[in-house]
């Protein structure tokens, strides 16, 4: 799969000065991308071994890594 940066440049809506930007939109996005896989095999829920419900890590990371992109 080509990556969408040289076709971005080549019409002007991607520059040099957005590099960081994009850097840090793919880096969450393969964040997001992992922890979904992993949501796949295992629970959103965990209990503790003191009997509390808590939301799964990976849950808490793909939450995170989403409302990086969509910002």
């Amino acid at each position: 799969m080509e990556t969408p940066g040289p076709g971005l440049d080549a019409i002007g809506i991607l520059t040099r000065i957005d590099r960081a930007a994009l850097a840090g939109y793919c880096q969450s996005w393969g964040r997001w991308v992992e922890a979904e896989r992993k949501l796949v095999e295992s629970p959103p829920l965990l209990r503790t071994p003191a009997g509390y419900v808590q939301l799964s890590p990976w849950l808490k990371i793909a939450n995170r890594e989403r409302e990086f992109m969509l910002r």
